[in-house]
């Protein structure tokens, strides 16, 4: 009897350990099948390279567009064209002075109005273009964040990028591109030689801290919402302050 007891409990803490363990393994699995190992003497070169080799397999939906003459030739809203008026008449008759005063006066207010409501359709029409330049480099933006997350989950897309002629050039690069069709793990890309910090998924707002605490431990961490982990700073960031995730 007492033998039996001995055996339950052993079963149960092993049961209780397989729970755990499973537990475990699922924190840990993710759904991006692509990650960066951060290299020590990457250069800012480095991830423009893969960025375009990111955009190049796929057109870009929308460009952004310069401005240039924003206004029109002779309508530079800093040169307010002197008025024309009518040459003073002048006469002995003090009345005729003064009415002919005030008619001057009010044509040169007209003329200021004039030059204003220009001034004022001038200020709107380059506000609105603006706005559009604006709008399209927020679109580009996230066009580009879109074309990341098609790659952070599908394989043949992932795979197609670390085959690219761009990648496979670069000793760098090659290095640095892992992919893995089940999903990226930290003890996968932390087990490439790396200065201490590695990305699952490209722009995304989770790294892996390679070498944290006394002990040497694998972390999986992540970034405050609407950031990224900077690949060159090392640390979260708004995508538009980094090299890798900015358009």
């Amino acid at each position: 009897m007492r033998t039996l007891t001995i055996l339950i409990i052993c079963a149960i803490f092993v049961s209780l350990d397989c729970s755990e363990n499973r537990v475990r393994r699922q924190s840990d699995s993710t759904t991006e099948v692509i990650g960066l190992v951060m290299q020590n003497g990457a250069t800012a070169e480095d991830y423009l390279r893969l960025k375009r080799a990111i955009k190049g397999m796929r057109k870009r939906v929308r460009g952004k567009r310069a401005i240039f003459h924003i206004l029109k030739t002779g309508e530079a809203t800093n040169n307010v064209t002197t008025s024309t008026t009518s040459p003073s008449v002048y006469t002995s008759n003090h009345h005729d002075i003064a009415a002919n005063a005030i008619r001057e006066a009010e044509d040169r207010l007209v003329n200021t109005y004039t030059q204003l409501e220009k001034l004022a359709e001038n200020i709107r029409y380059t506000l609105k273009i603006l706005e559009s330049a604006e709008s399209e480099l927020t679109q580009a933006q996230s066009d580009l964040q879109s074309l990341y997350n098609q790659i952070n989950h599908d394989f043949r897309m992932a795979i197609s990028l670390k085959n690219s002629e761009s990648i496979r050039m670069s000793p760098m690069l090659r290095r640095m591109v892992v992919v893995n069709e089940n999903g990226v793990t930290c003890n996968q890309v932390c087990d490439v030689p790396n200065n201490g910090f590695a990305t699952i998924g490209i722009c995304t707002n989770q790294y892996c801290a390679c070498n944290s605490g006394r002990r040497r431990a694998i972390e999986r961490r992540f970034c405050q919402r609407d950031f990224v982990f900077d690949t060159l700073g090392l640390s979260c960031a708004n995508p538009s302050n980094t090299v890798l995730c900015s358009d």
